[in-house]
């Protein structure tokens, strides 16, 4: 269960128990317990509200079954914004980190990216750092400080918890 606004929450709506054949997104009014399905989604992993206007979801391969998938809601209707990978834009689904005021903070094989939440464009390409949290003041990041050096997480590397100004 994720905010989604000051009056609504998204999650997980599961019929038939634990092992449930049927399971569904959708988004619920707190106020009145209405709940209104999200486009074709299920069970997504995780969601974060960028504190605005935007929901960003994701899941991970293994996860709930099928491909490593991102897509953006909009948090008062519910309505698909946007979804990643698109193969006929030639884009990969990133890893998302962080999101915050319109802002998916994530991270993709070519490095740390930084996403619009509304439209899914690049903003940044570049930015640095891939921040795991993010508030109006600084951005939290970890950053690799000894290890294996092959990009891949080892169990003899040693991480670093830095702090960077937030630029949005």
């Amino acid at each position: 269960m994720t905010p989604a606004g000051p009056d609504r929450i998204i999650t997980t709506k599961v019929k038939g128990g634990l092992f449930a054949s049927s399971s569904r997104l959708v988004l619920v009014d707190a106020r009145t317990g209405k709940e209104k399905p999200v486009a074709d989604k299920t069970r997504a992993v995780e969601c974060r509200y960028d504190e605005k206007s935007v929901v960003v979801c994701w899941r991970r391969p293994g996860a709930t079954g099928g491909a490593h998938q991102v897509f953006a809601l909009d948090a008062p209707s519910g309505e698909l914004l946007w979804q990643l990978p698109d193969e006929a834009a030639g884009r990969v689904a990133p890893t998302v980190t962080a999101v915050r005021h319109g802002r998916v903070y994530a991270s993709t094989g070519s490095g740390p990216v930084v996403l619009d939440a509304r439209g899914g464009e690049d903003i940044e390409l570049q930015p640095g750092v891939v921040p795991v949290a993010v508030n109006e003041y600084a951005a939290l990041a970890a950053v690799r400080k000894t290890g294996s050096g092959s990009g891949s997480r080892a169990a003899g590397d040693l991480w670093e918890m830095t702090l960077h100004h937030a630029r949005g």
